[in-house]
């Protein structure tokens, strides 16, 4: 009932494996079990199996693969709280208003945007009015 083998699937071994299959994303898992024997990273007595590579694989894939929503939920959330996409799907969309170019830092929103989410300003903050537009924004006091 399992146990019985010694693991051979050390963290160097599935580093290496994550590796090859990341360099050549269409090997087979015999060829890279031929290329650990061949490289030295094992010798033919401790070799994982080709089921035992593809389980690392697929493992690997779902750790991913999870990462992956957790910061899309999170990318969600923000977007949802604050009205925007902190990184939008088309990263430095110019026609994206919070864009990677256009990040205000907080201090930075105008107050409108303080306004329209029932906020108040930081009070180190002070309203000024911009010569080209003449609408006051929130700047920064020194």
């Amino acid at each position: 009932i399992g146990g019985s083998k010694p693991k051979v699937a050390t963290p160097p071994v599935v580093n290496k494996i994550v590796q090859y299959k990341q360099q050549n994303p269409t090997i087979f898992a015999w060829e890279i079990r031929d290329r650990l024997v061949e490289e030295g990273v094992c010798d033919r007595e401790n070799t994982p199996s080709v089921s035992s590579i593809n389980r690392i694989l697929r493992n690997k894939a779902a750790e991913r693969a999870a990462q992956y929503a957790m910061i899309e939920r999170e990318r969600q959330q923000l977007a949802s709280i604050y009205g925007f996409h902190p990184w939008p799907a088309s990263i430095c969309d110019s026609s994206v208003p919070w864009s990677c170019h256009s990040m205000p830092h907080l201090e930075e929103y105008p107050v409108h945007e303080y306004e329209r989410r029932g906020l108040e300003p930081p009070s180190e903050m002070s309203i000024i009015t911009t010569p080209e537009s003449g609408s006051s924004q929130e700047e920064p006091s020194q």
